[in-house]
């Protein structure tokens, strides 16, 4: 008897939440409303580029290469636009990076081959975390909205693990929800809480960012990366 070969990509639930999550930290991080505007361009291009990765695992492969390739091309146009709007450095550091984080993510966790990249995923965290500490630098946003940011950007990290190891041992024809569902659940309560526990120890209330917080925040976010993957 012959056993077919499960899909291994990375599963569906897991990879949207990642995606979505890390795009709310840098929509919460966008410092006026041309930065929220590039955002909201840029995913629905992501939309449209994986909707062409759908096209192509499902056997349409010209119509998905090239629907891949628009969503691609209007992502460049979106990014130019947040680029050549925002004349000050500082907003360009903390609305830049994260955008481009979110391609390498939707890319990391929608392949084309493959069963996912680890390297674009860590690329595309990468890319948001760049945005959180150019935030805190900048103090363009509040600590509250730092730290909801940078346990954010750890949450879609971990998520995007999930998505790609259940993806590589179990497949895409097996039921899983309820496994990415807990899962997502307790990553997203220990994101609460060190938020929570940031937010108590720091003295809320406070709208600058003096290094001590922000070196809180640095540790709570390493903390909460040993949490999710001890």
């Amino acid at each position: 008897m012959t056993v077919a070969d499960p899909v291994k990509r990375p599963t569906a639930l897991s990879a949207t939440a990642s995606v979505l999550i890390a795009a709310v930290a840098v929509w919460l991080l966008a410092p006026n409303e041309t930065a929220e505007l590039a955002l909201l361009g840029q995913l629905v291009t992501l939309g449209v580029l994986v909707g062409g990765l759908v096209l192509f695992h499902r056997d349409r492969r010209l119509l998905g290469v090239a629907v891949s390739v628009v969503g691609v091309g209007a992502w460049v146009v979106a990014l130019a636009f947040a680029a050549t709007t925002t004349a000050d450095l500082g907003q360009m550091l903390v609305t830049l990076p994260g955008m481009a984080g979110l391609l390498a993510l939707a890319l990391g966790l929608a392949p084309l081959r493959g069963s996912g990249s680890r390297g674009l995923l860590k690329l595309g965290t990468a890319g948001v975390t760049l945005s959180v500490l150019a935030a805190g630098l900048f103090m363009s946003v509040s600590l509250r909205t730092l730290l909801i940011c940078g346990a954010a950007t750890i949450v879609a990290w971990d998520l995007g693990e999930h998505a790609v190891n259940v993806g590589e041992q179990l497949g895409r024809h097996v039921e899983t929800r309820r496994l990415e569902a807990a899962h997502g659940a307790g990553s997203v309560l220990v994101g609460g809480v060190a938020v929570g526990a940031g937010t108590v120890i720091s003295g809320v209330g406070s709208s600058g960012l003096p290094l001590p917080a922000l070196a809180l925040l640095l540790a709570s976010v390493l903390l909460l990366a040993g949490a999710l993957h001890g």
